[in-house]
């Protein structure tokens, strides 16, 4: 019994996770395929989340270490990527001449 509770619980960890921070539990479909989509696209953005918090330089090295990974909770990978992707459309605005001053500008505030 032990074995098998102990099996459920990373099952019952992620649910609670999924639910609290991507709004796996905030649908508000009606059709069974529907559901079915936004439950994908959930487990799609907890996958991401996952892989690019594999690549922290902590987790890179207790992989080398082979230790027990422990990955970050799924807020601070979710800013990562945030900053990851304002920083990826600021770049594109700081190439172009006309909108150069603005890319500038916006890190400035985003604190980038």
């Amino acid at each position: 019994m032990l074995s098998h509770c102990l099996r459920r619980w990373g099952i019952e960890v992620f649910f609670k996770a999924s639910k609290q921070n991507l709004g796996l539990g905030d649908y508000q479909l009606l059709r069974y395929r529907g559901i079915e989509r936004y439950l994908r696209l959930v487990l799609i953005a907890c996958l991401l989340l996952t892989h690019l918090a594999l690549y922290v330089p902590d987790a890179k090295a207790q992989r080398q270490k082979r230790a027990d990974l422990r990955l970050p909770n799924i807020p601070q990978p979710e800013r990562n990527l945030r900053c990851h992707l304002w920083n990826h459309v600021l770049d594109g605005l700081a190439k172009n001449k006309t909108t150069h001053r603005a890319a500038y500008k916006l890190r400035q505030a985003l604190f980038l």
